[in-house]
């Protein structure tokens, strides 16, 4: 993504030197070899210039966002890429992902009313949205405020067989967030939260507020529980 940053403006700023810094990782190149850092420099120049010319005339209408994937992993090549990372050393992973990338950047395309790199690039990194994820995908991850929901019984399904294992779960959500974590619990939905008591005493003891809210008959389930949300962080910013 920051290669498409990149390109995408005639004053990269902070991109150039994230590209820099992944472009000389990937190259091996000695930080006090000046010689090598300098040819290195010019050669990332020399692309953004190739590159923003490929991004400025590029047909919105005929959009082929595999193309400029193409030319910029032929630009970084492939097969140093999976020897960095190992991740990716397993070419069917590293296609995947490729093509997953290609695909949802087509997806913004698709969505975005005036189209612009800006709007497509923002669209496809999720800015002003609220990411959803489990709590392994938010290991690593911190977010100003984080939304746990469901902490009943039907979703801790395996807690009495492994209680060390989904505490150490929970608590790995509950460190996610930096300022407020807002944890739910429906009563019709779940099948009781006598299973996991003890993750509610931990939050008892620490002095977490509970809340009630009710449906109102007027509202759709989900108007009434984003209403509730939306209120919540707005009088506890």
């Amino acid at each position: 993504m920051a290669f498409l940053w990149f390109g995408s403006l005639e004053r990269a700023g902070a991109y150039w030197s994230d590209c820099y810094k992944i472009l000389s990782s990937l190259r091996a190149i000695d930080p006090k070899d000046d010689k090598s850092n300098r040819l290195l420099q010019e050669e990332l120049n020399n692309f953004h210039i190739n590159l923003q010319n490929k991004m400025k005339n590029y047909d919105f209408h005929n959009i082929k966002i595999n193309r400029l994937l193409k030319y910029i992993e032929n630009f970084l090549i492939k097969e140093t890429i999976q020897a960095h990372f190992p991740e990716y050393k397993q070419t069917n992973r590293y296609e995947h992902v490729f093509k997953e990338i290609s695909n949802q950047l087509n997806k913004s395309f698709q969505t975005i009313e005036y189209t612009s790199w800006k709007l497509i690039l923002d669209d496809f990194e999720g800015k002003d949205s609220i990411p959803l994820m489990t709590i392994h995908k938010s290991k690593g991850l911190q977010y100003h405020t984080v939304i746990f929901v469901g902490l009943e019984d039907s979703a801790w399904w395996s807690f009495q067989k492994s209680p060390e294992e989904s505490r150490a779960s929970f608590f790995v959500a509950f460190s996610r967030a930096k300022q407020r974590v807002i944890f739910t619990y429906c009563q019709e939905r779940g099948k009781g939260k006598d299973k996991i008591s003890s993750l509610y005493e931990v939050l008892k003891n620490a002095g977490v507020n509970t809340e009630v809210i009710e449906a109102n008959k007027n509202y759709h389930f989900d108007d009434s529980v984003m209403e509730f949300y939306a209120n919540l962080l707005l009088n506890n910013t």
